[in-house]
């Protein structure tokens, strides 16, 4: 610091000024951190009272602290459990329930899934059993007595779990990402496309749609996408548009699968990306939208049909990549992504060695994302909350039902949105 003479600056900058005084005479910082780490460090549980003072912190470092002081860490917590937001409950049940058996820890840091970290599970992240039902218990205690308030009486049916709620990361879509959408049986192929508007331009602009395929060891097979037009029949792309030859600079792209001949090519996992080829993110064109729609006849109807799509997605943010969906072939159902994984944007193919290693932990964390059946699991018997009410018989009563299905029912929707405050 010396070359930096902070003095000269004293009015400027006076906490540099400070610094530079506790440092040249080798005073202690006192601060709240600090503190912590020499706690922590000397394994004193002097750490877990300081720790009962910011609920956030604590949540943070409840794995490192119960590794340190074990029960006595968990039944300091444990208090501070009332004062958790319900998605913090949530998040850590859904936590806890799965510490034990994860392979992987998947960082982004701040939401940003472009900088996503993968670390290896360390077995000093495993929790005593006896703990772990002690905490999950007093969690489950929490929010069925947040839950009573609203719906003391739920019938909850097993489907909910595919119902991801939202992160706050995730705005796109009232569900969240890992929300899976059964395939119907009579879906012999699929219809997606990425649309845009860049307005008047000499120049053409692609946001790239494209499909990459694995086998259910998430071995690479290959890709469908604007310089790989065919995956083994099961996989078309539709030519490369020229939006420069359009007044509002209009392109659109389109690739269908086929389901039957995608099996018979191996295929388990297909991931579903739209990439900015031209190096112009998602908020530099007036307009970027995905879109898919199921169907049974390739050669019947328009080449697209905007009212027929089951899922669209508008693209947003300054962001070169998104990962919208991806197909699980063995069960036959879609999972929504919603990830701007990092990738390179000049095409799919460029990309499929790195999902092959990274898409195995992004798929585990889906599955820790909480649930709309955690929220309600610990209800009792009442209030239908279901996926679909195909199967249901409702007559103008409260019910939560994620796809309304059935034309013969009629219900007043419940909302999770007080529930979740």
């Amino acid at each position: 610091m010396f070359a930096l003479h902070p003095g000269d600056y004293a009015k400027r900058f006076p906490n540099v000024v400070k610094a530079y005084d506790l440092l040249l005479n080798n005073l202690s910082i006192t601060t709240f951190n600090s503190q912590l780490e020499f706690f922590l460090e000397n394994k004193d549980n002097q750490a877990l009272e300081l720790l009962k003072t910011r609920r956030g912190e604590f949540l943070r470092r409840l794995n490192h602290t119960i590794s340190l002081f074990g029960e006595q860490a968990s039944q300091a917590f444990i208090p501070i459990i009332v004062q958790l937001k319900m998605m913090q409950l949530l998040k850590l049940q859904s936590y806890l329930e799965t510490i034990n058996y994860r392979l992987y820890r998947t960082i982004a840091p701040k939401g940003n899934w472009t900088k996503m970290q993968i670390l290896k599970a360390n077995e000093d992240n495993i929790i005593d059993e006896k703990i772990l039902q002690e905490l999950l218990s007093a969690i489950a205690q929490e929010i069925k007595i947040r839950v009573d308030k609203f719906a003391p009486i739920v019938s909850l049916n097993e489907d909910t779990k595919m119902i991801k709620l939202q992160t706050n990361d995730s705005d796109l879509t009232s569900y969240g990402r890992g929300t899976i959408f059964p395939i119907p049986d009579n879906i012999q192929f699929i219809r997606t496309a990425s649309y845009w508007r860049s307005g008047e331009t000499n120049d053409n602009i692609w946001y790239d749609n494209g499909w990459s395929f694995f086998d259910r060891y998430w071995k690479p097979l290959g890709n469908c996408c604007w310089n790989e037009p065919y995956f083994a029949a099961g996989a078309i792309f539709s030519g490369d548009p020229t939006n420069s030859k359009d007044l509002e600079g209009n392109g659109c792209q389109l690739i269908d699968l086929y389901l039957k001949q995608l099996k018979l090519a191996n295929v388990r996992y297909a991931v579903w990306n739209i990439l900015c080829f031209s190096h112009l993110s998602f908020d530099n064109a007036e307009e970027v939208c995905a879109s898919l729609q199921w169907g049974e006849n390739p050669s019947q109807g328009n080449l697209f049909e905007p009212s027929r799509c089951q899922f669209a997605f508008p693209l947003t943010g300054n962001n070169m990549t998104k990962y919208i969906a991806m197909i699980d072939l063995h069960h036959n159902h879609l999972i929504y992504l919603d990830a701007n994984l990092y990738g390179s944007v000049s095409s799919a193919g460029s990309n499929l060695e790195r999902l092959s290693e990274n898409m195995p932990a992004f798929m585990e964390y889906l599955e820790t994302i909480p649930s709309v059946f955690d929220l309600f699991k610990h209800q009792s018997n009442g209030l239908s909350v279901a996926y679909s009410d195909h199967n249901l018989n409702l007559n103008n009563q409260e019910a939560y039902i994620f796809r309304p299905e059935n034309k013969q029912n009629s219900f007043t929707p419940f909302s999770l949105t007080n529930l979740l405050i």
